[in-house]
């Protein structure tokens, strides 16, 4: 993830005077153009700080999501061509956003709105994908429409950027019309729309490969035509979709494998390996991606820099190829099928060639530190293991046993991230990044009182247990539909949540990038996809692998994580003790339940408030029992604020996402009602985008005014106040989820008490937990402030009466009411901060 030099900006916070013409027509909130570099001011820090906004992070999760959820349909086709194309239809639109935000992204009106319809685009497009061309190709053209309007409103109001904003608004005019023409083909084309397929594929690099070679041999054009990128935001752009789409691709879709891995031998196989495989990935990935801004590509020249953006999408394909043929050695595993081993050979093959060629490639383009012996060796280990990984499907190693293939491209990648970590060795590098250091202190209280902060910090790999919990919450949402116990739901949630916890407050204090913590991560990683592999399937049974996986995790977070603070750093001594001892106990509470059968209700309650309630209590004793702030500082450390706000939000973010859009995304024209089931699903991303907007209007305009930076009291309500967020979020989607099929089959007069009351009692928790939150925060005007959180509290209110006055209300009914509802606190919220833009404002993301 990006790391914010300041928390959050404010939407109608006027931008810095550039030579644009004003938007006069929408007014200042709807912001003005300005470059985020230009060729005078290439060192300057842009706008946004070379971030990536929680906006895009929002619709990244989307996109990913999306191409993995697109399996199932290739599995049962057996038609991977078909899959590389849909990935691109899907990545043409993001790639897209990616040329126009490296420019001109800013923290404003036009961008909050262009950002939320292209969110509600891309569930429209996701929704169509598995069902139906036209349809997706359609928000395709969509998609591509809002890209061109941004590029021409760019080139209208802003001279400088003029030629480059036509030439592209152009160039993606084109793709809406090849889009649109898929759409009206639709399948009865036949090879004639695979063609057109083939060329969208191939639109977004050939137009700028074009643009490269019309402006590069002129030098007067290449600088008047040409806008220079924020490479800060490309390059934490590229590398946040590598780690997405590795989550996306293994990890969400093995974690649904629960029955699977619990009946079949072979089955578990494959998914273990696929963990592995997985794991290597990862930490290759970030030794390989990980080159400082003054050596990329994109810095070297115009030509390495375009080929850097032509091919590195190439390895996320790889990546998503390699993702379907391990779940089709899962789904081989099952039910053994001559289409599906193939399939998964020629997937685990090459998926793996591609992503290593691509990134080898993209290794080459950046200048080479000092040892350019090294670098080329690195570079030449990562093409050479892509022609190894080719070998199964040359000697036809698969057809002689079903899981050769698999085992042998996981050990092919174990052994190239060993070679890549040899060659750094032998050519005498430091390997500071795999340094196994002992924990040391962020932030210390002289820092903190002279006002020195160290940046959010948070990891790639920490991103993937974001996208973990999301997952778990999915999965726990389709357990919701069987089951239908809502405490049991909550208190599984829970006893996950306490690990993430754990893990929070310890990277809040400690973190670092070093081999300890990459050996540390990785574990947890390991050990939380087997606790959601047992989360939904059997996880009551006497010495299941949920119960055997929490114990081992809450051991782990306390003697892994705390327990090296206590053995290593005298100064953080007292502290991590107390949290790992709390740690410990919870892991007690729950082993207590392993030989017997049921969930233990009672000690998972406990267990999880013992690890929440740790932090606030440790306070309470301080507070209360110790003779002075020296001892009360001695004992307790300072926290990294910038960590705590940006993580909690990103958390909330991708849990909504996958909770609300995610599954609630469905294909509408194939339902029994399809017009109730479209409004029900076009409701649905009226909410997200409502819940997205009152996310950002709760935090405030700058870290100084937030819960975790102003005093230890307001930042442990602040910590108490997100788990009623998330579960509220969660079970908001988890009930849309059963609501939805019902107004497929029933129509608007379809209802279902229990999910009606859920979602309305969800809705009103997330409404009332968010004001909550709002009154942590230190506020610019108390009144503003104060409105906010009582009209939030006043729709809570309102949503927490609605089951009873309306007992005949259908499902549809429902969902209209607790969306207008949301929509209308956050419009409220929205005006507020519109008629008080220097007080109270909406952040960017």
């Amino acid at each position: 993830m990006a790391e914010p030099e300041n928390l959050t900006r404010s939407l109608c916070e006027p931008l810095p005077t550039d030579t644009s013409r004003g938007l006069h027509v929408g007014g200042r909130c709807l912001g003005r153009v300005e470059l985020r570099k230009d060729w005078d001011k290439i060192t300057r820090p842009d706008l946004l700080g070379g971030r990536v906004t929680n906006e895009e992070a929002l619709w990244m999760v989307i996109f990913t999501m999306g191409i993995a959820s697109n399996r199932d349909r290739i599995l049962q086709a057996h038609d991977l061509e078909r899959w590389v194309l849909d990935f691109f239809m899907v990545w043409g639109p993001v790639a897209a956003t990616v040329q126009y935000s490296a420019r001109f992204n800013a923290p404003d009106g036009f961008h909050h709105l262009l950002w939320s319809l292209f969110l509600c685009g891309m569930a429209g497009q996701i929704a169509c994908l598995n069902h139906n061309l036209s349809g997706a190709a359609a928000f395709t053209a969509a998609l591509y429409g809002l890209i061109v309007l941004a590029m021409v409103r760019a080139a209208w109001l802003l001279p400088r950027a003029r030629p480059f904003g036509l030439y592209f608004a152009a160039s993606y005019a084109g793709a809406v019309l090849n889009a649109a023409s898929i759409a009206l083909l639709g399948k009865a084309a036949g090879v004639h729309v695979r063609g057109l397929l083939w060329l969208n594929a191939l639109w977004e690099a050939g137009a700028t490969v074009f643009f490269l070679l019309a402006t590069e041999h002129r030098p007067a054009r290449r600088r008047t035509w040409d806008v220079p990128v924020s490479i800060e935001y490309v390059i934490r752009r590229y590398e946040g979709f590598h780690m997405t789409i590795t989550v996306c691709s293994f990890l969400f879709p093995l974690a649904l494998q629960a029955q699977a891995f619990a009946t079949s031998a072979g089955a578990r196989v494959a998914i273990l390996l696929a963990n592995v495989y997985a794991l290597a990935l990862k930490l290759a990935l970030l030794d390989s991606d990980h080159v400082p801004v003054e050596r990329h590509a994109i810095r070297r020249s115009r030509p390495t820099a375009i080929t850097y953006l032509v091919v590195h999408p190439l390895s996320m394909l790889g990546i998503g190829i390699t993702g379907v043929g391990f779940i089709a050695l899962v789904s081989d595993a099952q039910a053994p099928s001559p289409a599906l081993h193939d399939i998964s050979s020629t997937a685990l093959c090459l998926g793996p060639a591609i992503t290593w060629s691509a990134v080898g490639v993209t290794k080459l383009l950046h200048t080479p530190l000092s040892d350019v012996q090294a670098h080329t060796h690195k570079a030449a280990v990562l093409c050479g293991s892509a022609l190894v990984f080719l070998a199964p499907r040359a000697f036809r190693l698969s057809d002689r046993r079903t899981q050769a293939t698999a085992w042998f491209v996981t050990a092919t990648m174990v052994l190239t991230f060993a070679l890549q970590l040899l060659v750094e060795y032998a050519n005498g590098s430091r390997m500071d990044g795999w340094r196994l250091r002992a924990p040391r202190l962020l932030i210390d209280w002289a820092d903190h009182a002279a006002g020195a902060r160290v940046g959010a910090r948070i990891s790639g790999m920490e991103h993937f247990f974001t996208v973990l919990v999301a997952v778990a919450v999915f999965a726990l949402n389709r357990s919701l539909q069987e089951q239908g116990d809502v405490l049991l739901y909550t208190l599984k949630l829970l006893v996950l949540y306490g690990m993430l916890v754990h893990t929070m407050r310890y990277a809040s204090r400690f973190a670092d990038e070093d081999g300890a913590h990459k050996i540390l991560w990785s574990a947890f990683q390991f050990g939380l996809l087997l606790l959601l592999l047992g989360l939904t399937y059997h996880a009551d049974a006497p010495w299941s692998l949920h119960k055997c996986a929490a114990v081992a995790m809450y051991l782990f977070v306390a003697l892994g994580f705390s327990g090296r603070v206590v053995a290593f750093l005298p100064r953080g001594r007292p502290s991590a003790a107390f949290f790992a001892g709390a740690s410990l106990a919870a892991a007690a509470l729950l082993a207590t339940t392993l030989p017997a059968s049921g969930y233990g209700e009672v000690q998972m309650a406990a267990a999880a408030a013992m690890v929440l309630l740790a932090e606030p209590l440790l306070g309470l004793v301080l507070h209360m029992f110790a003779p002075s702030d020296e001892v009360r500082r001695r004992i307790g450390l300072p926290v990294n604020a910038e960590y705590l706000a940006q993580r909690f939000q990103v958390l909330q973010l991708e849990v909504m996402t996958v909770a609300v859009i995610v599954p609630n995304a469905v294909y509408p024209l194939n339902a029994a009602h399809a017009a109730c089931v479209a409004g029900a699903v076009l409701l649905a991303c009226f909410l997200a985008l409502a819940l997205k907007a009152a996310i950002f209007d709760v935090a405030p305009v700058s870290l100084d005014h937030h819960a975790v930076a102003i005093s230890e009291r307001s930042r442990h309500l602040f910590f108490l106040a997100q788990p009623p967020i998330l579960l509220g979020i969660a079970l908001t989607g988890g009930a849309m989820s059963l609501l939805i099929p019902v107004v497929d089959r029933l129509g608007p007069r379809g209802s279902d008490r229990f999910a009606q009351g859920l979602m309305a009692r969800a809705a009103a928790v997330t409404l009332g937990a968010l004001s909550v939150e709002k009154l942590t925060h230190r506020w610019f005007k108390a009144s503003v402030h104060l409105a906010k959180a009582a009209f939030g509290v006043l729709g809570a209110l309102v949503l927490a009466a609605w089951p009873a006055l309306a007992a005949e209300s259908g499902a549809l009914q429902t969902i209209a009411v607790v969306v207008g509802t949301t929509c209308l606190v956050v419009v409220f919220q929205l005006a507020l901060s519109a008629a008080f833009p220097a007080q109270e404002s909406l952040v960017a993301g």
